[in-house]
């Protein structure tokens, strides 16, 4: 094999185990999983291998390495009866731009995209190349275990999560194939949102705010809320800018036909700023 043509199966060799690699961890593990129970070998032993993902893993990153030496030495040793001692350099500055974006950034931007269709067509020659690689992978992962056990690091067990990610992509699946409802698939996508939405995005407009004035009867606080439907209610004084409480039902319930006004029967406001994320507000307000 000439020198162009075994820095060119390098390149390809990259491309494969990045992309490989990448699509390992980003597959949709619930749809593989559903595609598993209907019987596709694939997916099963993709999920199978889950179980252990620093084998492929692992796999996958000394191929890269492997794969990077390789062409650089081909490539230097091409160079050097020509360019002498600057041969690595320029072999570096060629093939570095060149493996690094053709290598791994691209294949690795469409193995993300395409993750779960691609770890189907990919994980059998990842397998092949595993055997072959195990005696350097194995090494390499009982010097890494080696040197993070004193520091009582331990693998994760990546078969007690599933990643938000992945449940995103579920909600996303066409009707039928998850088993969750269209409202149910709205109501987990809107919990996801929680941590990136603040409170000015859910506030609702002084104009549209239903209140009452301090100086409202009991009995007037009742039918507002029959007819709006609300189980509390703002309570303000001489105007609507000027909140001063908060009445709710069950105060109006257990001591409206003792009190004269709602003010007797108020509680106090609970202040925040606009910028606070409401998943923070929501774990306040349940203390």
């Amino acid at each position: 094999m000439t020198p162009i043509l075994m820095a060119v199966a390098c390149l390809f060799a990259t491309m494969f185990f990045s992309a490989a690699e990448m699509a390992f961890i980003a597959a949709n593990r619930l749809k593989l999983k559903h595609l598993a129970e209907e019987g596709h070998a694939g997916a099963r032993r993709y999920l199978d291998s889950f179980h252990r993902p620093e084998r492929f893993l692992s796999t996958a990153m000394m191929g890269v390495t492997l794969a990077h030496i390789i062409a650089s030495s081909v490539t230097t040793s091409t160079l050097l009866p020509r360019l002498g001692a600057t041969a690595p350099l320029v072999a570096t500055l060629v093939l570095t731009p060149v493996m690094l974006v053709a290598g791994e950034v691209i294949p690795k931007a469409v193995a993300r995209e395409w993750a779960t269709t691609l770890i189907l067509t990919l994980y059998r020659p990842l397998t092949w190349v595993a055997v072959l690689l195990y005696p350097l992978v194995g090494l390499a992962n009982a010097i890494v275990s080696g040197v993070l056990r004193p520091f009582g690091q331990r693998g994760a067990d990546t078969r007690k999560f599933v990643s938000r990610e992945e449940l995103k992509l579920l909600l996303q699946t066409e009707p039928g194939e998850a088993d969750v409802t269209t409202q149910e698939a709205e109501m987990i996508d809107k919990i996801f949102d929680l941590g990136d939405t603040t409170v000015r995005e859910i506030m609702v407009p002084l104009v549209e705010v239903v209140a009452v004035p301090d100086t409202a009867t009991p009995d007037e606080a009742v039918a507002v809320i029959q007819e709006r439907g609300f189980s509390r209610l703002p309570i303000y004084r001489q105007r609507v800018t000027n909140l001063i409480g908060v009445l709710t039902v069950m105060d109006l319930f257990h001591r409206g036909g003792s009190a004269r006004t709602v003010e007797e029967l108020m509680r106090q406001p609970y202040y925040v700023p606009e910028t606070k994320r409401i998943d923070d507000l929501l774990r306040e307000m349940q203390r």
